[in-house]
This record gives structure tokens, C-alpha cells and sequence, in this order.
């Protein structure tokens, strides 16, 4: 049954059915926008975006499951020469640009600033988000000044790390392979230390790395990866840093941030009740607890300006 539903859910997220949502919601003389996306977290970040740069428009977002099928499904409009008036097309930049298959910079076509969305929910101002405002962490408070001190440098660690692997992945693109990124577990390759200020390979990590990523039995050349890696080191590392791993040691530096100073304070237990009082305890926040970044982040965050640019620009909003 479990795999049944499964079935449907992932039907549910196809070109085919963003379409037909389309049709049945588009209505010719409406000023509503609409939005096709990659994935069911992309809405988190652009529908918030849409609503504050167009106040009092209704906005639709229609997952298509993957870059192709946004712009497959921007395709068969224009084929059947639909207007596309308000709407957009919105998709991540990913490897592409490496390999000259990148989408042309086409009207409605939006293409994200660096590797995909989730990069845009790392760094200092939003870790100050995921503190500030929904941890209740004091802006005077000295631990996090440190830590926010910090952070840029752990993370650009944490990208050195995971370097290698990119690397591989692009050079077994190049050979014709076809990495798999699902398959990879960051958790086996590499470790943050336990003062938060540095990030380091684990043992064995090449052998992990191409267990995870290539067929079985396939093989790489050393020196294909070796240029890739001396490629990449020259770029801004958001171009490569795949966004999901990127959030993911984002995420996993503050969660162990916010834990380390929340359990002191429970252990202590506290007899104050007012409501004051507890207003000021840090706590763990959902986004943080379940690893859900997107929800946490995707209303909190700064427009994208590239994005209120092409939205201005190409839909005619």
C-alpha cells in the first residue's frame, strides 16, 4: 500500500500533471502568477518571494519534478502558442553550465544565480534568522557572536571537503557516466569538529565516495578529477557546492550549535514560570529539529534580487 501511495505522490509531481493543474487554474483576463518549479521545497522560497514583490496577487506554483520537465512543460505552451503572460519558469542552475548544455536565458525563464535554490538559504544573515528569530537566542548573546564569527569559514571547510567528490562526480559526467547524487550520505565523508570550527574528510573517503556515486564496477581517471577539482577551486565554490549538501552542513552546524546550548539550561531545570522569562530560553526550532531549512528560511530571507529583476523584466506582472 505504502508503495502505492508512493506511486501516486510521485505522479502527482510530473509535467503532465502541472499542466493539467495549469490549464484548470489559468484564467486568461486574471492577473494571478504563476510559477513552475523543480521541486515541492522550491514553493517554499518562491511563493513568499512572489508575494511580496506583487502584494495582493494570487500566486500558483505547479511542481514539475525536476529541471527538464519545467522546461518541457514551458515547451508545450509555446508550442500551442499559450500566452504566458505572468508566468514563470524556475529552475536551478546545477552542472550544466560546465558541460554547454545550460538553458538559454529565455523570457519567463528563470535560472538561479548559483548552483540551485538552497545555497541562497546559507550563510551568516540566515543563520542570524534561524538564531535571532526563531531560536530566541539574544542578538547580545556572546556564544553566538562567536559562532556567527565563524561560520562563513566552517562552511568554505566544509566545501574543501566535500571538493573531491565534485570532482569525481563531474569527471565521471564527462566520461558519460551518470553520478548519483541520492545515493551519497555526507554523514560517511565528512565530520565537523566538536568546537564548530572545522570540517575534515573522514577515512576512507575516496573509496567511499566512488562506492556511493558510480556504478558498480565503474572507473574514473584520476587525472580527469584531479583538473576538475583545480577548475573548481578557482570558481565561487555556490557554483559547485551541490545546494542540498551545502544545507546540509548548515544545517547540521546549527543544529548542533542551538542543541549544545539549549540541553545546559534544561539540565539546570529551572523553576521560573513567567511568561517572560521562558520568552528569552533558546529553543530548538522545528526548521532545525526536523531538518526542514526550506520552511524555517523560504519566508524569512531576502528577495533574490536577480529573481525581482527577472520577474519585473519577463512576466509582465
Amino acid at each position: 500500500m505504502d508503495d502505492f501511495v508512493d506511486y501516486l505522490s510521485r505522479q502527482a509531481r510530473t509535467e503532465g500533471a502541472a499542466l493539467h493543474e495549469f490549464e484548470i487554474r489559468r484564467n486568461e483576463g486574471s492577473n494571478d502568477l504563476h510559477a513552475f518549479v523543480e521541486g515541492d521545497e522550491d514553493s517554499s522560497v518562491y511563493a513568499p518571494f512572489l508575494r511580496r514583490i506583487f502584494p495582493g496577487v494570487k500566486c500558483w506554483s505547479y511542481v514539475c519534478g525536476g529541471k527538464s520537465a519545467v522546461q518541457g512543460a514551458r515547451k508545450h505552451l509555446l508550442e500551442r502558442k499559450r500566452d504566458l503572460r505572468c508566468v514563470a519558469f524556475l529552475v536551478d542552475r546545477d552542472f550544466d553550465d560546465f558541460f554547454g548544455v545550460q538553458a538559454s536565458p529565455e523570457p519567463n525563464l528563470y535560472i538561479t544565480d548559483w548552483y540551485s535554490i538552497e545555497n541562497h538559504l546559507v550563510g551568516r544573515e540566515q543563520a542570524e534568522i534561524v538564531l535571532f528569530e526563531l531560536s530566541n537566542f539574544r542578538q547580545t548573546d556572546l556564544r553566538c557572536m562567536s559562532f556567527l564569527e565563524s561560520i562563513e569559514e566552517t562552511m568554505r571547510q566544509a566545501s574543501v571537503a566535500i571538493l573531491p567528490m565534485i570532482a569525481l562526480a563531474l569527471a565521471a559526467r564527462e566520461a558519460g557516466l551518470k553520478p548519483n547524487f541520492n545515493n551519497v550520505d555526507l554523514s560517511r565523508l565528512a565530520e565537523i569538529s566538536s568546537d564548530l570550527r572545522s570540517v575534515k574528510r573522514k577515512r576512507a573517503y575516496l573509496a567511499a565516495c566512488v562506492a556511493m556515486l558510480l556504478p558498480k564496477g565503474a572507473k574514473v581517471s584520476r587525472r580527469a578529477a584531479t583538473q576538475w577539482q583545480r577548475r573548481l577551486v578557482s570558481l565561487d565554490r555556490k557554483l559547485w557546492f551541490r545546494g542540498k549538501f551545502e544545507l546540509w552542513f548548515f544545517h547540521k552546524l546549527l543544529q548542533k550549535f542551538i542543541q549544545s546550548a539549549v540541553q545546559p539550561k534544561k539540565a539546570k531545570g529551572s523553576t521560573r514560570s513567567s511568561r517572560s522569562a521562558s520568552s528569552s530560553v533558546p529553543i530548538v526550532p522545528s526548521c532545525i529539529s526536523s531538518a526542514r531549512m526550506f520552511e524555517g528560511l523560504g519566508g524569512r530571507i531576502e528577495v533574490i534580487p536577480s529573481f525581482e529583476r527577472f520577474l519585473r523584466d519577463s512576466i509582465g506582472a
